[in-house]
């Protein structure tokens, strides 16, 4: 089968899916092209190798990538970023019109406007994936957004779902939203998120690494993108609460456009027990991670977020550690019906610190039980292959007709 790919984010950008999807259907035997920008994601800057230019064909492991200029925006207001993704959709339907190669199918990831429009103009079925919903992800996480500006986002929106073959989504929550906003239930599939196997893994604690994280002390650590969504702030207010429990330590490993305001906010309130590692070579990340001992998701106080599994849950899960979430619906409702870690609710600092300090009297081995099961329920629920043969059949089925 011949596929196209349409994600703005792409390898060697830490988004892991889109590439991870093309190579395994490159190794399957499929022919598979992809349209996607200049790396930049997530500190807003074109990566060291890269310039911006009107057309870039390159090779990675097989797979024929097309990149394309857009303007570049990490910022908070809603019409700049939705800029930002409107010119890549532009460069990507102008990309796609100019390949003569006909396509069995097209998949685009998150942002659908050039696949569905590509889809009409060279019928080509479409399969889009949504792992943020539009427009209520600007909305909530940005600023700038008015009435007028919603509705275009709603209407082009529902323009992408009324086009798609099939629309894939990771949680149960996604597709009952997606139903309520009048697609066809038949029409979604549920495939969760892996892992990238080759960077998510059990790993052996390292010497060298014992320098930089210092110390014998239970250690909570954040691992991703330091965002709006992640609501952050009241892991710092916890710290402050937990500020005399000199055996507990909170380390960030990551990068984000509130990573800054963080460190502000705990050096103003004069924090030693709160650590910013900074942004890590995902080829190391789990001799990292091999030093927490119980890692942590956190997400704010909000309905969007409850229909939501990060992708980061899957890293935790693949790399065997137990998992403290801070956040309602679906992810809650994940680690409790497995038994691979605790819940709290989220916005409320002062109980977070209390689940710290039960999770901080665990004994080694009890932490160790329920890493095991994490690491299970990855092997179980969450690996590749099987994702990978879903989506194989998906696309062969919408390329035979």
């Amino acid at each position: 089968m011949k596929i196209l790919i349409i994600s703005f984010w792409y390898k060697p950008e830490p988004v892991m899916k889109p590439h991870e999807l093309a190579r395994a259907l490159v190794r399957r035997g499929h022919d598979v092209t992809v349209i996607t920008g200049f790396p930049n994601y997530p500190h807003g800057k074109i990566y060291h190798g890269y310039r911006m230019r009107l057309y870039l064909v390159e090779e990675i492991d097989e797979v024929r990538i097309i990149r394309i200029p857009c303007l570049i925006n990490r910022s908070l207001n809603v019409v700049s970023r939705v800029l930002s993704y409107l010119s890549f959709s532009v460069g990507a339907i102008i990309a796609g019109l100019f390949k003569k190669e006909k396509y069995d199918v097209i998949w685009a990831y998150q942002l659908g406007l050039a696949g569905a429009i590509l889809s009409l103009l060279k019928q080509i079925p479409f399969v889009h994936e949504v792992q943020d919903l539009w427009p209520e992800w600007a909305k909530e996480y940005s600023v700038g957004m008015n009435r007028l500006f919603y509705w275009i986002l709603y209407i082009q929106e529902k323009f992408i779902y009324n086009i798609s073959s099939t629309i894939i989504t990771i949680s149960r929550g996604f597709k009952n939203i997606l139903v309520s906003k009048g697609v066809l239930a038949q029409k979604i599939v549920i495939i969760p998120n892996w892992a990238d196997e080759s960077l998510f893994y059990p790993a052996e604690k390292e010497e060298i690494i014992r320098e930089e994280i210092c110390g014998e002390k239970f250690r909570l650590m954040y691992v991703g993108n330091i965002g709006t969504a992640q609501r952050l702030e009241n892991v710092i207010r916890a710290a402050e609460i937990l500020k005399d429990s000199e055996n507990i330590e909170l380390l960030f490993i990551g990068d984000g456009v509130h990573k800054k305001r963080l460190e502000e906010l705990s050096k103003i309130k004069g924090l030693k027990n709160v650590r910013f590692l900074g942004y890590k070579d995902p080829n190391i990340i789990s001799k990292y991670m091999a030093w927490a001992d119980v890692l942590l998701i956190h997400l704010g106080d909000s309905e969007i977020y409850e229909i939501t599994i990060p992708s980061k849950t899957s890293g935790y899960l693949a790399v065997g550690k137990p998992i403290l979430a801070v956040c309602k619906g679906d992810t809650a409702d994940l680690i409790s019906s497995t038994g691979v870690g605790i819940t709290c609710e989220p916005g409320q600092p002062a109980l977070l610190a209390e689940k710290i300090i039960e999770f901080s009297s665990y004994s080694k081995e009890k932490l160790a039980k329920i890493g095991k099961k994490a690491r299970e329920t990855y092997l179980s629920s969450f690996s590749k292959d099987r994702a990978i043969e879903r989506y194989e059949t998906i696309f062969r089925k919408l390329g035979k007709g």
